[in-house]
């Protein structure tokens, strides 16, 4: 073997040993088995990339190198590009923390044209996603991502024998098998016996279509997706998802805590640290407080529509 060929076996090694240990880390974690699947595949992708396109060594990764693969992949959905994105700084954090690599290469990387972050909605929109609910199932699809900070699966996952008798607790089950539980604040309390009421049936899937059978992604994407038309914020890029991330923002606005956010919305603290402040609250406390501040938004929402001086549309 000649001595550049040796030279680019040890540089390719490299690289491979390091998403070993990666993966390892990663597979020794909280997370669902999904995440991992896509951590080690857009990864692998990156590494490839890297590997054929720079030839360079691991310490020696840039920016730039990060901005060129994902330009590479301009051709993939925007969420799509957002998440590989998002896999890559996992590995490269992994990096930095062993010492590779001594700053982030992903800090100041654009995502690329027209893959712009989805709106999190603040408390105004939030409301006025609430008031657009038409029925108490639309109702329940809005609240439990904004009020619970559960996922589209983890609500369609949902039966009746997951809520406490006074609708105070949820058990959630994630894809991964995992169970969490979940206290829900007063509203949603409220939102669960009304929708509960109006069912034939008592028991089965939380969520049914007009079939009485679990209601599945497509009906769940379609009634959402009406509401935000409904409400005038279609455009405004307000998903699911967002709505479980405005439940993280408000929980921090209200002083929880970084584990106490991790708890509620089932995932590791690592993932959550990017909402934060520490706290002494529990997350009953936390989802009281909850209550209240969405009391108040609904008080103020209510003295700014009667005033006709005030806009009527913040």
């Amino acid at each position: 073997m000649s001595g550049s060929a040796s030279s680019r076996s040890r540089r390719d090694d490299r690289w491979h040993d390091l998403l070993d240990k990666f993966f390892r880390r990663i597979s020794s974690s909280n997370r669902a088995y999904k995440t991992r699947h896509a951590y080690r595949k857009d990864c692998t992708e990156f590494v490839e990339f890297v590997i054929s396109d720079s030839q360079i060594d691991p310490h020696g990764l840039s920016a730039a190198h990060v901005q060129g693969w994902l330009d590479s992949r301009s051709d993939l959905a925007p969420a799509t590009i957002r998440r590989k994105l998002s896999s890559v700084r996992q590995f490269c954090g992994f990096l930095r923390d062993s010492g590779v690599l001594s700053d982030d290469p992903t800090a100041d990387v654009e995502v690329p044209a027209g893959a712009a972050s989805p709106c999190v909605p603040g408390i105004v929109q939030c409301l006025r996603l609430l008031a657009a609910c038409s029925g108490t199932t639309e109702l329940t699809i809005l609240s439990m991502p904004l009020l619970a900070g559960l996922t589209r699966g983890e609500l369609l996952c949902i039966d009746l024998d997951d809520l406490a008798d006074d609708y105070s607790r949820l058990r959630v089950r994630t894809s991964s098998g995992a169970e969490r539980e979940v206290p829900a604040c007063g509203f949603l309390q409220k939102v669960l016996a009304a929708h509960i009421a109006e069912r034939d049936a008592g028991e089965g899937a939380l969520l049914l279509n007009d079939a009485g059978n679990p209601m599945e992604s497509t009906t769940f994407h379609r009634l959402f997706r009406r509401v935000v038309e409904r409400a005038g914020l279609d455009g405004a890029g307000i998903t699911p998802s967002s709505l479980r991330e405005a439940f993280a923002n408000m929980l921090v606005d209200l002083g929880a805590d970084v584990m106490t956010v991790a708890d509620l919305l089932g995932v590791g603290v690592e993932t959550a640290v990017a909402y934060f402040g520490p706290s002494s609250m529990n997350p009953r406390e936390i989802v009281d407080r909850l209550e209240e501040h969405l009391n108040r938004a609904v008080e103020r929402q209510s003295t700014s529509t009667d005033d006709p001086h005030r806009d009527r549309h913040p």
